[in-house]
């Protein structure tokens, strides 16, 4: 799910006249939507969506480059509704899950592992173990770094 400005409406001509919706924002949305596989979750949000749903409980999943995009878009889970949001152990994940994002992007694979693994046994108890081991897999194709 993404939001962004777009044109919605019939368009067309004559001979052929179609309702449709474009714009960089949905080409976006198509893109992230096929994310939500790879990464093991059933929703995958842009991040002004995510500003837009600050009472749900969303974990960063880092920037990802899409096709026919130069820039990187910051992707993020959607993973429950407010009472979720509200839970200790969404709490406690979604600064730890932060930590490995922050981790990866500065290309230090150890510390992101660390933090992964503290964040296991966590994310395992509300349904996330597949998101964990995307992660993980991510992490040992990384550089080893010093």
């Amino acid at each position: 799910i993404n939001s962004d400005e777009c044109l919605v409406g019939n368009l067309g001509s004559q001979q052929r006249f179609n309702y449709s919706v474009i714009g960089d924002g949905v080409n976006l949305a198509a893109r992230i939507e096929g994310l939500s596989k790879q990464y093991g979750v059933d929703i995958v949000l842009g991040r002004a969506t995510a500003d837009l749903a600050t009472d749900f409980a969303t974990l960063p999943l880092g920037a990802v480059t899409v096709k026919g995009k130069a820039e990187s878009a910051e992707i993020l889970a959607l993973i429950g509704d407010p009472n979720v949001s509200s839970a200790s152990v969404y709490h406690t994940l979604a600064p730890a899950l932060s930590d490995v994002v922050r981790a990866v992007a500065a290309g230090e694979p150890r510390v992101a592992l660390n933090r992964l693994n503290a964040c296991r046994e966590a994310a395992a108890g509300i349904g996330l173990a597949a998101l964990i081991d995307h992660i993980d897999a991510s992490i040992a194709l990384m550089p080893a770094g010093e």
